[in-house]
């Protein structure tokens, strides 16, 4: 199947100053590649995979040697010893000195031996969530990119509907003032007078409506592209697509299930919730945590008198009041929510691709049926004002004739712009916007 392609360049469409000085119009891809570096959405996703770098580093750090250094000064009610008593009292038995206030100082330091693999899967799990981070990143910049495509498009499809209502309504100026002569020489009534009136203010008016949404949408897209600046002016240069033979259906949507980054995220969040579940079985299993301090005590003097100490410690739950089984099923459950939801969503790309290759095909044949209607219009147009003139048509006919013109060319309009959006559409489905944009991840 040939298909029209996205994102080639053509001539000037908007004759404005160009926003931040530039001496010609901005393409889509210029467009697009401010947006990715200025939307502030996108900015906020690049931080979380930041921020997911360095909860990789905490988990890291959890299973590695704690050194800690202790420094306090007491002072009691009673004076303290400045070393542990030791041996048996009696005859020849040393007494520690005692003092008061006392200084302590020293170091201690603890290390995991092993914890139920609690402290690997920790580490696994937030290598996790920087990769579904990373994912989401590049699901927020595929959309963005999608929704800065479609935004283009459209105003460049409420521009041409712009200058079809302007024709109209020089047209139907042209028409009222023949209108009107024709009135003041007795060969119209009033009535067809007011007709043409009536039909003029519609011109104005849709000319006026259309104008605003134009306006709306350059807006919205400034405001996707991060322009603080409201009285900042975009100018666009048109597109003019081109033809180039697509993948089948089935290859679409292959492509599509294996470059998808929600469909990534998606397979890393059961992975997570896999790991969770094994942790929290792993709180059955026993603690063993090495342990010392080596340190002194002094007065004022300073002489510090040092001691130390190093202990192998085991913890193993007995009772846990059911809190263990509990979270365990829970994480349990999430991953098998996570499945259903990763299915939904291999079920939801697939539609996605067909209803875009639909859309592409449908927009297709509707603009090569409407092209040749566009032409058949304005000549009719041109006949109705031709036997007008003559005094062989009637005014209604002439305002029918402008009125079905101006239809057929907005429809025209719109085909295109579902065509573009459409295929724009499709290459978000399958993954390939930015490649299809020729922007580098």
């Amino acid at each position: 199947m040939r298909l029209a392609s996205i994102f080639a360049l053509g001539a000037l469409l908007i004759t404005a100053h160009a926003v931040f000085g530039a001496d010609g119009p901005m393409t889509l891809k210029d467009i697009a590649v401010y947006a990715l570096q200025n939307n502030p959405r996108l900015k906020a996703a690049s931080i979380d995979v930041t921020s997911e770098g360095e909860s990789v580093q905490i988990a890291e750090g959890e299973r590695r040697l704690r050194l800690d250094a202790q420094m306090a000064a007491t002072r009691s009610r009673y004076d303290s010893p400045l070393s542990p008593i030791s041996g048996k009292p009696g005859p020849g038995a040393s007494f520690p000195d005692f003092s008061n206030p006392v200084y302590d100082a020293g170091l201690s330091f603890s290390l995991p031996i092993y914890r139920g693999g609690r402290l690997e899967r920790n580490v696994a799990v937030a290598h996790l969530r920087q990769s579904a981070a990373r994912d989401s990143l590049s699901t927020s910049r595929e959309d963005l990119l999608f929704n800065i495509a479609s935004l283009y498009f459209k105003i460049l499809q409420l521009e041409k509907m712009k200058s079809s209502a302007e024709a109209a309504v020089s047209q139907m100026e042209a028409h009222h003032k023949d209108v009107v002569s024709f009135h003041q020489s007795g060969s119209l009534p009033k009535l067809d007078v007011l007709k043409s009136e009536v039909e003029l203010a519609r011109a104005r008016h849709n000319v006026s409506v259309v104008s605003n949404s134009a306006e709306n949408a350059m807006e919205a897209l400034k405001s996707l592209m991060g322009i603080e600046d409201v009285s900042a002016r975009i100018e666009l240069a048109k597109y003019q697509a081109t033809i180039f033979p697509f993948p089948s259906e089935d290859e679409s949507i292959k492509g599509a299930l294996s470059k998808r980054s929600e469909l990534s995220s998606a397979r890393t969040r059961i992975k997570i919730f896999e790991e969770r579940a094994l942790i929290a079985g792993g709180k059955r299993l026993p603690i063993v945590t090495l342990t010392g301090d080596y340190g002194g005590r002094s007065a004022d003097d300073m002489r510090l008198n040092e001691n130390w100490s190093a202990s192998l410690r085991m913890s193993v739950p007995i009772l846990d009041g059911g809190t263990i089984a509990h979270e365990s099923a829970k994480e349990t459950m999430e991953m098998e929510k996570a499945k259903v939801e990763e299915r939904a969503l291999r079920i939801n790309i697939t539609r996605e691709v067909k209803e875009a290759r639909l859309g592409v095909d449908l927009s297709e044949k509707r603009i090569e049926m409407l092209t040749p209607a566009v032409t058949a219009a304005a000549e009719a147009l041109r006949v109705e004002q031709l036997r007008f003139g003559a005094g062989q048509g009637s005014s209604t006919d002439v305002t029918d004739a402008a009125v079905s013109t101006l239809r057929v060319e907005n429809d025209h309009s719109q085909a295109v712009y579902d065509r573009d959006a459409s295929l724009v559409a499709l290459a978000r489905a399958m993954g390939e916007l930015s490649n299809s944009l020729e922007i580098s991840k």
